[in-house]
């Protein structure tokens, strides 16, 4: 169970006095505790908003009818793919559908499918590589889909 919003606000507030409070120290403060420190405050915070907005937020789906696929949005070499569940490939003859973005898709519309707008879990994570001198830029906070693997714990928004 995560922690509160303001848990995370105090940790986010924590991690930003510890770079100040090494810098007045020492007066040579380190670029890499320093980075850290504010990569992790700015975690705490995401956290925070996400538990302040009902840790829900609104992804894409793909659905035939009222009924939500039990699909995954992947990225592949052809651009991002709904990646079916093998009871929907079995059902469809296929295990790859084309994402889209759009109201219409020439494959979707052949199979009676549409991609709709849905209320889903999220929560967030830092995303890079973890180093701190020259990939400093690689590493950033990502909201991204929590919950169900394949997505059937959503809610359509109308």
């Amino acid at each position: 169970m995560p922690k509160s919003a303001t848990a995370y606000r105090k940790d986010a507030y924590a991690a930003r006095e510890r770079p100040l409070a090494a810098i007045t120290r020492s007066q040579q403060g380190h670029f890499a505790p320093q980075w850290a420190d504010r990569l992790q405050a700015e975690l705490a915070i995401a956290k925070a908003q996400i538990l302040d907005t009902g840790a829900r937020a609104i992804f894409t789906g793909l659905y035939k009818g009222d009924r939500r696929l039990a699909t995954r949005l992947i990225e592949t070499q052809y651009g991002p793919r709904w990646l079916l569940r093998q009871d929907e490939v079995r059902r469809f003859k296929r295990h790859f559908i084309p994402f889209t973005g759009k109201p219409k898709s020439r494959v979707q519309i052949k199979l009676g499918l549409s991609e709709r707008k849905e209320l889903a879990p999220v929560w967030a994570k830092i995303i890079g590589t973890g180093e701190y001198s020259s990939d400093c830029a690689s590493s950033f906070i990502a909201r991204y889909r929590d919950g169900h693997d394949w997505g059937l714990d959503a809610t359509v928004v109308t």
